[in-house]
């Protein structure tokens, strides 16, 4: 299952405040690429249920996080273990790839 954040703070909040891993997916609308990295990311949740807190953000609906953040391209992907950032993954992913990265922030 995907969260969707719905604003920067939520953002912040739950970097900061989950024991467990997690992938935050940031994406705009009218991107087909992002529709593609979209199913591998739902695929992928359902694989990791339990063991990685998975979220989705819309660039175009939160503006200020491309700033925050530094993003200048979607779709990206973060993930992030004990709060701290520990991957990111810009453009076509493919699953396996990301498998791998997800794989690393569990060990």
């Amino acid at each position: 299952m995907i969260t969707e954040l719905t604003d920067s703070d939520s953002y912040c909040e739950i970097i900061k405040n989950s024991a467990k891993p997690k992938l935050v997916f940031f994406f705009t609308g009218g991107c087909s690429v992002c529709e593609v990295v979209k199913q591998v990311v739902s695929e992928l949740s359902c694989e990791f249920e339990g063991n990685i807190d998975f979220f989705s953000l819309n660039l175009d609906k939160i503006p200020a996080i491309r700033t925050l953040l530094d993003i200048r391209t979607a779709p990206a992907i973060t993930l992030h273990k004990e709060n701290k950032l520990a991957d990111v993954f810009i453009g076509a992913v493919n699953k396996d790839y990301l498998r791998a990265g997800l794989m690393k922030i569990l060990t």
